[in-house]
């Protein structure tokens, strides 16, 4: 069970990219600087912005001095990393608070069709929902069944959830991996992971 100070809320500068942490007594990360990181500030400038950067599962935090946060011997945080793969410096996260998922892309909304099909077309927003656990994904339908990879397509007609990898990376948009390519879509509604970075057709507001 996740105790209230072990959760944080994560906020996007929109025009930096940078994200804040926030904690559930609304105070932010900071660092000082010897690369000591507190959960104290009350306002945000420079040293309570860093960047996450995704591996899957798992996210690297850099800070404002340019170093990566990395846990100490003592469990205190540090930013003082110079490696974003080392184990001290990378961090498994979730999500504990999005069980629901709505899906947009440039093209309107993903929907599932009566064949458990979903494409990305569609002028009304079905809800998904979300589960995230030790940094991976599981999507499942209004059906009760899972996001599942069929070839060219995407399903909703699994019964073992699908591993895939979610990362924030816009203000309230965020890419879907598989085997490390991005779900893309079409202007004729067709989805696939074949996407090979982040732009117009593989980034979904949620």
């Amino acid at each position: 069970m996740v105790a209230d100070a072990e959760y944080f809320q994560v906020e996007i500068n929109k025009a930096t990219k940078q994200w804040s942490f926030k904690t559930h007594k609304s105070k932010f990360w900071s660092v000082g600087d010897d690369g000591s990181v507190t959960a104290g500030a009350e306002n945000r400038t420079e040293r309570e912005w860093f960047n996450i950067e995704w591996f899957g599962a798992k996210i690297a935090i850099k800070a404002f001095n340019g170093k990566y946060l990395l846990t100490k011997g003592n469990g205190a945080l540090s930013a003082t990393g110079t490696s974003n793969s080392a184990i001290d410096t990378t961090y498994i996260w979730e999500i504990i608070n999005r069980p629901r998922l709505v899906l947009r892309g440039e093209h309107g909304f993903i929907g599932t069709l009566p064949s458990t099909v979903i494409e990305c077309n569609k002028s009304n927003p079905e809800v998904f929902t979300l589960h995230v656990a030790a940094g991976v994904s599981h999507i499942a339908g209004s059906n009760g069944k899972y996001w599942q990879v069929n070839g060219d397509n995407i399903t909703v007609n699994g019964d073992k959830p699908t591993d895939f990898d979610i990362e924030l990376v816009e203000h309230s948009k965020a890419v879907i991996k598989y085997q490390g390519k991005y779900l893309q879509g079409s202007q004729n509604g067709g989805l696939k992971f074949s996407g090979s970075a982040a732009n117009e057709s593989t980034l979904w507001e949620y």
